[in-house]
C-alpha cells in the first residue's frame, strides 16, 4: 500500500457504518443510538468489509491493496438495503436483519446480491487464465460472498448475552468485540494468502509469545481488583462479573491490540507505513478504552505510547511497564452501570456511560509492579539468546 491509503481506508470504513447505522434512525432499529451501539453497527460494517478483502484475495491473484479497493465498493453496495427496506416500510426490529440475505428484511436480500456481484466483479478482474476458468471462479466468489457475509453477521452470541446481562450498553460492546474478532480473523486470512512473507513475518513464532500473555495480564488485574465478585446493582441477583464480563473481554482486546501495534512497529516493512498502521491501532485501542472508564482509558492511551517509546528496537524495561500498565487496565475496567444520563443533541436522544474515577487497587498495583518485573527479565533474557544466536529475539 501507498503511504496514507491504510488511513483513507480506515477513516471512510467507520464514516460509512456509521452512516448506514444513522439510516435507520427513525426505525426500530435505530432507536437504541448510544456510542456501545454506534461501536457494535461499525464493527459490522467493518466485518462486511473485512470478508470482501478475504474472498477477493482467496479466490483471485489480487494484492491485499487491490483487494482492499474492492472491499470499498462492496460496502457502498450494501446501502441499498437502507434505501429498500424505507421505501417499502418493511420492519426491521434488529440492525444485524439488515445484512442477512434471505432471512432478514427484504433490503438484506437486495444489498447482499449487489455485494455478491461486486466481490464477483474484483474477483474475475484480478483472476489470470482462460475467460471460462475466470466466470466460474467469479460465480463461486459472488455465491460465496452473500452466503459467508449471512452466517457471519448473524448476532449467534446475542442469546446468550441477552441471558446474562440486562444492560443494552454490555450487550453491545459484546457483540462489537465479536463482530471485531470476526474482522480481525478475515484480515488475517487476506493478508496469508495474499503476501504470505509479510503474513510469516507478522507471525514470527518468537514474536507471537507475548500475545497470549497481553491478553492474560488485564485478566489479572481484574482478579487482584475484586470488583467483580459481588452484585453491582440491587435488582441485579446475578454476580457482578456476568455483569461486567463485557468490560472484561474488552480489556483483554486492548492487550491484544497492544501486541498487535507493537508488532507493527517492528516489522521490517516501509517505516511510514508501519507507522500509520500501528497508528490506526492505537486509535483503536482508544475508542475502545473510552467503554472502561476514564482511568482505563487514560492507562490504556498511557500503554499504546509506551510502545513507540520502544519503538522497533527491543527494550525490555519499556515493554515490563507497558505490561505492568496493561495489568491497571483490568484493574481500574468498570461496568458503568450505575448511571446513564441521557444527553439529546438535536434529534437524537442518546446514554453516555459515566462513572466515578476508579482508583487502582493495592493488590492490582503490586500485581503491576511484579507482572512488570517479570516481564523485563524474560525480554532480557530472550533478547540475550537471540544475540548468542540459539534464537530469534522474542520481546
Amino acid at each position: 500500500m501507498r503511504a496514507r491509503q491504510p488511513t483513507i481506508l480506515f477513516v471512510f470504513t467507520v464514516i460509512v457504518g456509521l452512516a448506514r447505522a444513522l439510516s435507520y434512525a427513525g426505525t426500530s432499529a435505530g432507536l437504541d443510538s448510544s456510542p456501545a451501539a454506534w461501536a457494535r453497527y461499525v464493527m459490522l460494517h467493518v466485518l462486511a468489509f473485512s470478508l470482501a478483502v478475504a474472498v477477493v484475495a482467496a479466490l483471485s491473484r489480487a494484492t491485499v491493496t487491490r483487494a482492499a479497493q474492492v472491499g470499498m465498493a462492496a460496502q457502498f453496495a450494501l446501502f441499498l438495503g437502507p434505501f429498500v427496506d424505507v421505501a417499502l416500510g418493511a420492519p426491521v426490529l434488529r440492525y444485524e436483519d439488515t445484512y442477512v440475505a434471505g432471512f432478514g428484511s427484504p433490503g438484506a436480500l437486495v444489498s447482499a446480491i449487489a455485494y455478491g456481484a461486486v466481490v464477483a466483479w474484483g474477483v474475475r478482474d484480478a483472476t489470470l487464465g482462460p475467460a471460462v476458468a475466470r466466470s466460474a471462479t467469479a460465480i463461486a466468489a459472488g455465491l460465496l460472498g452473500p452466503v459467508a457475509l449471512s452466517l457471519l453477521v448473524t448476532p449467534w452470541p446475542l442469546p446468550l448475552l441477552e441471558d446474562a446481562t440486562t444492560i443494552p450498553w454490555g450487550v453491545h460492546l459484546a457483540m462489537a468485540l465479536y463482530f471485531g474478532v470476526l474482522a480481525c480473523v478475515c484480515l488475517a486470512i487476506a493478508l496469508a494468502v495474499a503476501n504470505r512473507p509479510l503474513h510469516r513475518e507478522f507471525w514470527a513464532r518468537s514474536e507471537s509469545m507475548w500475545l497470549p500473555v497481553l491478553v492474560l495480564l488485564p485478566l489479572a488485574g481484574v482478579v487482584a481488583s475484586g470488583r467483580f465478585g459481588v452484585p453491582q446493582i440491587a435488582f441485579e441477583p446475578a454476580p457482578g462479573l456476568k455483569i461486567a464480563a463485557p468490560y472484561v473481554l474488552a480489556s483483554t482486546a486492548i492487550g491484544g491490540l497492544l501486541w498487535v501495534q507493537r508488532r507493527f512497529l517492528r516489522l521490517e516493512v516501509d517505516r511510514p507505513l508501519r507507522v500509520e498502521i500501528a497508528t490506526i491501532v492505537k486509535v483503536a485501542i482508544l475508542l475502545l478504552a473510552f467503554f472502561l472508564g476514564p482511568v482505563a482509558f487514560l492507562l490504556a492511551g498511557l500503554a499504546s505510547s509506551l510502545v513507540w517509546l520502544e519503538g522497533d528496537r527491543a527494550n525490555p524495561r519499556v515493554f515490563g511497564v507497558i505490561a505492568g500498565v496493561t495489568v491497571l487496565i483490568g484493574d481500574t475496567a468498570w461496568a458503568a452501570v450505575d448511571f446513564f444520563p441521557e444527553t439529546v443533541v438535536g434529534p437524537l436522544a442518546f446514554r453516555i456511560a459515566v462513572y466515578a474515577w476508579t482508583v487502582p487497587s493495592l493488590l492490582g498495583l503490586t500485581t503491576a509492579v511484579s507482572t512488570a518485573a517479570v516481564v523485563a527479565f524474560a525480554a532480557r533474557a530472550t533478547s540475550r539468546t537471540s544475540v548468542s544466536g540459539r534464537g530469534r529475539a522474542s520481546s
